[in-house]
């Protein structure tokens, strides 16, 4: 399960570009077109990635923190794996 966390933990800073602790939803462009380009999953479009974004805004702040991270990087693995 660390090892999990440890993942997690690298892709977030990875794409925490402006090291906001957060990320916005430019980085999470950024991130969903790059797993798509390795093919992990079909490239969502724009309307697409602004609705996974704001599913996982719990908060409404307008950016993702580490713990909504945790929550849609896990789904994007299970995507990954279907």
């Amino acid at each position: 399960m660390s090892n999990l966390i440890e993942e997690t933990k690298e892709i977030f800073k990875k794409y925490d570009i402006d090291d906001s602790k957060s990320l916005e939803l430019e980085e999470i462009k950024k991130l969903l077109k790059k797993i798509a380009e390795d093919g992990d999953f079909p490239c969502p479009g724009e309307k697409e990635i602004a609705q996974i974004f704001k599913d996982y805004d719990a908060n409404h702040d307008n950016k993702i923190s580490f713990d909504e991270f945790c929550l849609m990087w896990n789904d994007l693995k299970k995507l990954g794996e279907d």
